[in-house]
């Protein structure tokens, strides 16, 4: 009876630390694209396999990058949930060489 009373609480313990995000760190080459238009821009990185969100990017360097090759590091923090894209926080984008 005593595992009984510990036992859900573990379950939902669990369960929870199951679905938390991917939190992985990446390092990305792509080109990058703003699609939509103001206020609502969305940051993406198209990469030879896939699209990827892009956050915490400035939007004047955004601007200044947009159709150009670069290097996106940062972290995965959600896999993709269509039709929603992956979305990476950027830690460091610049231009690829």
């Amino acid at each position: 009876m005593r595992l009984g009373r510990w036992l859900l609480p573990l379950m939902l313990v669990l369960g929870a630390c199951a679905q938390a995000g991917p939190d992985r760190a990446v390092t990305l080459f792509g080109t990058l694209l703003l699609k939509g238009n103001a206020p609502h821009i969305q940051q993406v990185l198209q990469t030879d396999d896939a699209q990827y969100q892009l956050s915490k990017v400035p939007s004047e360097q955004a601007a200044a990058l947009q159709r150009q090759r670069v290097k996106v590091t940062g972290v995965l923090v959600r896999e993709a949930q269509p039709p929603r894209l992956p979305l990476v926080e950027v830690s460091r984008i610049e231009a690829a060489q």
